[in-house]
């Protein structure tokens, strides 16, 4: 399960992020989806073949402007692609997957006055229009608002909150073809009340459902409703309002266990009053199953989300109201059984740092079993392979053939991803490879520094050396200063250095950010968190250095990005272990001085961060 929300760091700025859920709902790196160049919000994602495509609003000075990217393992890949020109309007956008790429649905136009338009999109696999994309859709007098998605067999269904005042407010569903024409009118789906503004579909084999809230004049109540496209069942409460001081608000819902999971934040009155997190199961038929307190939170947040991991339980995201005012991004799983397995975990920085808002989380795509185990656990080994090599066949210019650990061989560029020159080594240049990703090249061959070589491989001597060492997703089994790269396109899952060198974020891969940690002008990938550089750490007593810990975030510590011996506590020496002119503090002794003493298939590391370096790891390619 894929988590995105949007989070203001340190500096203020606003940005998408995403983390990737283990089945067991640990997390794994935070990403940058969006690049920092406005200020970003309101993210969805939708499922397809080998990732993820995300879209998200982006507000520049005098206008909204609807984005979208790749993401593969959880990290942007290819470049942010924008898709409207001067939307003027911001909007919530909604995504679904559909026909091998997404749909995607947003309002925009003028904010002053009625001239506002719901329109609806199809993306491909990489993030960008189809041909003959975007498209208007009818939706009355009233200017739409809040639109979602759900794909069903021989098309979509749309439905939306208009903007009209009290009674004349309402929530309309839209069922349309493969082409996004309308297929008949619009349907009403409130029958009482007044609409709060939130609505969310979902679509399974056993039909569809629509769930929204509605005030009704003291309740609050969420509502559903049964569909099977073309007409929906009479509307039924899901909340359980125990008396008029009862309100909730924001439904999420997804397909469960031939039913359906709803997910809202509720507000109970009586004796003691207080605010939670609620799931309902709801069967095939719209019976109410039983409901699940998944803890105490705040009404204050947005819309809840609700996905299904690959192993059947129930990840539901949600944002709190933190006492700063600001948000912190939340997620709890729930097991099959019910109940959940721990309290709300916090989905960025610690202590809610981050101010996430406006998230979503995003399931397995409707053909994730062919990326599972026999056990039912992820395995990038499961994955078709995009690009198959070996046997007479060849790579693309750019692209190299590498055994990928799964027992076959793949293309993957030849170098590491690169969004300007100076994301390469001086000598080296950045270069297409197969039309969708740039990669650093050296013009003579071999290389000069890793960034040269494939992903997992070390530039030794002028040559690409596989250091790829196996990892499994969420276990925590790199050594000190990598992460695990679960990353479908590559094969086998194998660990990275954390500090590459690079010029900007985007080479980083999402994985952190390109900062000048020692002060010396030499930029390498960082994680964000309670320190941006060495000089954050003067006089720290936890260390004098701004140390990345993969899957959690950045704190002051002793084996940090160093410039020399002295920059290191007693009994620590600033070591260059990868080769790339990027030293870090690690313990004096040890079995090795570089990757380059050890045997292939593995690395010079700490494997834990008090251990001196040594020759660690099992090779992910015999």
């Amino acid at each position: 399960v894929l988590a995105l929300w949007a989070g203001v760091g340190a500096d203020g700025q606003a940005l998408v992020r995403s983390v990737l859920l283990g089945p067991g709902g640990s997390p794994g790196l935070v990403g940058f989806v969006s690049d920092g160049a406005g200020t970003a919000r309101s993210p969805a994602g939708a499922s397809v073949t080998g990732g993820v495509l995300a879209t998200w609003v982006d507000s520049a000075p005098d206008s909204f402007e609807l984005m979208s990217a790749r993401l593969v393992g959880g990290m942007p890949m290819g470049g942010r692609v924008r898709l409207t020109n001067n939307m003027l309007l911001e909007s919530d956008p909604a995504m679904t997957p559909f026909g091998g790429g997404a749909a995607v649905a947003w309002v925009e136009g003028d904010p002053i006055g009625d001239a506002q338009t719901l329109r609806l999109g199809f993306l491909d696999d990489g993030g960008a229009w189809r041909s003959g994309s975007p498209l208007d859709v009818a939706t009355g007098a009233a200017p739409p608002t809040r639109p979602a998605l759900a794909t069903r067999g021989d098309g979509l269904l749309l439905a939306w909150v208009d903007g009209g005042l009290g009674d004349d407010r309402h929530v309309w569903l839209q069922s349309l073809g493969m082409d996004g024409t309308a297929e008949g009118a619009s349907v009403q789906l409130d029958t009482e009340g007044v609409p709060v503004g939130n609505v969310a579909l979902g679509w399974s084999g056993v039909g569809g459902v629509a769930v929204y809230d509605v005030d009704l004049g003291g309740a609050t109540e969420v509502r559903y409703r049964l569909l099977d496209g073309t007409t929906a069942a009479p509307s039924a409460t899901v909340s359980g309002a125990a008396d008029v001081t009862d309100t909730a608000v924001g439904p999420g819902v997804a397909p469960f266990r031939g039913g359906w999971a709803i997910a809202y934040r509720v507000q109970r009155g009586g004796d003691v009053e207080r605010t939670a997190i609620e799931v309902a199961l709801v069967d095939g038929v719209g019976e109410l199953v039983e409901r699940i307190d998944l803890g105490d939170s705040t009404y204050v947040g947005g819309p809840v989300s609700v996905a299904v991991g690959s192993r059947g339980d129930l990840f539901v995201a949600f944002m709190e109201q933190n006492e700063s005012g600001g948000h912190t991004a939340r997620l709890a799983r729930v097991r099959c059984s019910g109940g959940t397995t721990a309290p709300p975990r916090d989905g960025g920085a610690e202590g809610g740092t981050d101010g996430g808002t406006d998230g979503d989380i995003v399931g397995p795509p409707p053909d994730a079993s062919v990326c599972l185990d026999d056990a039912g656990r992820p395995d990038p080994c499961a994955c078709e392979p995009a690009m198959a090599c070996g046997g007479g066949v060849t790579c693309p210019s750019g692209g190299a053939c590498i055994q990928d650990g799964c027992g076959g061989q793949r293309c993957v560029p030849a170098g590491h991803p690169c969004f300007s020159p100076g994301d390469c080594h001086a000598s080296s240049r950045c270069q297409p490879f197969d039309g969708a990703f740039t990669a650093c090249e050296s013009p003579g061959g071999g290389c000069n520094d890793s960034r040269d070589c494939p992903l997992g491989f070390a530039c030794e001597s002028g040559s690409c050396v596989d250091r790829r060492i196996a990892c499994t997703p969420g276990a925590d089994d790199c050594p000190f200063g990598f992460f695990c790269l679960a990353d479908a396109p590559h094969g086998a899952a194998f660990c990275m250095p954390v500090h590459v060198p690079c010029a900007t974020d985007d080479a980083c891969m999402g994985r952190g950010r390109c900062r000048d940690l020692t002060g010396s002008g030499q930029k390498v990938c960082a994680f964000d968190g309670l320190c941006a550089s060495n000089a954050d750490c003067i006089g720290n007593p936890g260390g004098p250095l701004c140390v990345s810990v993969p899957a959690i975030l950045a704190d002051c510590g002793p084996n940090g990005v160093c410039r020399s011996d002295a920059d290191c506590v007693s009994g620590y020496a600033c070591r260059d272990l990868w080769g790339d002119g990027v030293q870090v503090c690690v313990p004096e002794g040890g079995s090795c001085t570089s990757s380059a003493d050890c045997p292939r298939g593995q690395v010079c590391a700490p494997m834990e961060s008090t251990d001196p370096p040594a020759c660690v790891g099992t090779p992910v390619a015999s």
